[in-house]
């Protein structure tokens, strides 16, 4: 099977944050009416931004729920092959008890989403360079909604996007590059297929995904998959997003920061602040002693650590995957970091909690 990315297939929400479009609002919809509905969203892909794309003014992305694939497709059930959570959704109750999501935060209580609210069937994704075209294409999509067998849901628009996010940590340092999808080939780049279904994940298998018979596909709309008998790959070049509003209290933040980082004596440290504030403080042995990537060192302990590109350091504590960051002490290098510190997810939205969830 080939590899390669196919850029003009993959949405580009998936290559890029449009940090030139700071401008965006999401719209929720349902299926009332189901041809004219798949009339307008067939309409609607032409406007959808891929990966091989480089917008400058303004980016459209679609995404769908499980039940909204049901409604447009007017079966039961969807072919086999999509992941549990995504089936289940996020207002399951042993997602919710796993997720956090109880008391005030139930699922009961959220404004979309949960299960005494309409189901959102489709989540469209619009960005813009300025205010003023924002509003234009919401208005402009809203409408063709409301015609055509959508009904909108809500609006929810996000807040301005800049260099910094509410809590005044600078945003988009950690964003990982994936092989195929970025400017120039990357050594560290995350293998594809642990974003995109359809190709090899850092293990090199293939995450579960739908498969059809090619007779559901008689105009070769779908790619291929030759592994399996030359099945109709559905999954291919898509993904999963998650989709969250929660509330943000920036205040009480910085005040539980305050308090768990005093002294014996009451008194402020703002060095254990900064530290508890990034989580920077469990590695920073570590950050200081290991300096530049393929040089020797040897950390507070006296332990020898050799850092190389693609190795194990001498302990077997840390991995093989590097990240450029600034340490605490300003001093720009690159390091190897704990397998068990790397993150597994990132999450999208400017925020409120209590409002509901789209998975």
């Amino acid at each position: 099977m080939d590899t390669q990315p196919n850029r003009a297939d993959i949405q580009g929400i998936v290559a890029r944050g449009y940090g030139n479009l700071p401008f965006a609002c999401f719209l929720l919809l349902a299926v009332e009416e189901r041809r004219p509905a798949r009339e307008l969203l067939a309409a609607w892909s032409s406007a959808v931004t891929s990966a091989g794309d480089a917008p400058t003014g303004e980016a459209t992305s679609i995404a769908f729920t499980a039940a909204g694939l049901v409604a447009l497709l007017g079966t039961a059930e969807l072919p086999a092959g999509f992941s549990h959570p995504y089936l289940a959704g996020m207002a399951d109750p042993y997602r919710s008890r796993f997720l956090g999501d109880i008391n005030g935060a139930d699922p009961r209580y959220w404004r979309w989403g949960g299960p005494s609210t309409d189901a959102v069937h489709v989540l469209l994704m619009l960005y813009a360079s300025d205010a003023a075209a924002l509003a234009t294409r919401v208005e402009a999509f809203a409408a063709a909604a409301t015609g055509s067998g959508l009904r909108v849901l809500a609006r929810l628009p996000a807040a301005e996007l800049a260099e910094r996010e509410a809590f005044g940590f600078r945003d988009s340092i950690s964003q990982p590059a994936v092989a195929g999808l970025g400017r120039a080939p990357d050594p560290d780049a995350v293998r594809t297929g642990e974003f995109l279904l359809g190709y090899p994940n850092e293990y090199g298998q293939f995450t579960e995904r739908p498969l059809l018979l090619a007779t559901a596909d008689p105009g070769g709309l779908l790619p291929r998959d030759p592994a399996n008998a030359g099945l109709a790959d559905l999954g291919r070049n898509g993904t999963y997003l998650v989709l969250r509003q929660l509330r943000q209290d920036v205040g009480g933040f910085w005040r539980f920061i305050d308090d768990a980082t005093r002294g014996p004596d009451g008194s402020p440290d703002p060095r254990r602040r900064e530290q508890l504030a990034t989580g920077r403080g469990i590695e920073e042995r570590r950050v200081r002693a290991l300096g530049e990537l393929g040089q020797p060192c040897t950390d507070q302990g006296g332990e020898q650590l050799v850092c190389e590109d693609g190795a194990v350091t001498a302990d077997g504590a840390l991995v093989a995957r590097r990240s450029k960051i600034r340490n605490l002490y300003g001093r720009r290098c690159r390091f190897l970091v704990r397998d068990d510190h790397v993150p597994r997810a990132w999450v999208l939205g400017h925020v409120e909690r209590r409002s509901g969830t789209l998975g």
